[in-house]
């Protein structure tokens, strides 16, 4: 499970409180979280973490801000290897304004385009944590 959250003091205007990345599979689970800019990475392992530049929230931040909220859920997921286990199950939701925007399933390695650089710079603050 892959699961990111994104909580922010940082003065923005496109309102975002959080944003969650959750990906799981049988005997797989990553956690990331960022709150603030405090980013935490667990998996059953271990527990990593680091802090968000601003430059890395700003662009987290500019990245959603192409995202169409309203039709987060309607997204086609461009392959269903997860439905046999040849993928992790991951959604993303984004808190905006009081309201949670949640996507469709999809595969970790294969998101809807629209959530294709999202999902990216997301896994990027971990792999440059590593």
């Amino acid at each position: 499970m892959v699961f990111i959250h994104c909580a922010s003091t940082y003065k923005n205007k496109s309102n975002i409180e959080e944003v969650i990345y959750d990906a799981i599979t049988r005997g797989r689970l990553e956690n990331i979280s960022i709150i603030n800019t405090d980013i935490i990475y667990k998996t059953k392992q271990e527990t990593k973490k680091n802090k968000l530049s601003k430059t890395q929230l700003k662009e987290l931040l500019s990245v959603i801000k192409t995202i169409d909220l309203n039709n987060i859920n309607n997204l086609k997921p461009p392959t269903n290897n997860r439905l046999f286990d040849g993928a992790m199950h991951t959604t993303i939701s984004i808190k905006k304004n009081g309201i949670m925007y949640t996507s469709i399933t999809f595969d970790d390695s294969n998101p809807p385009k629209e959530l294709n650089l999202l999902c990216k710079l997301i896994k990027s603050f971990v792999k440059d944590d590593e």
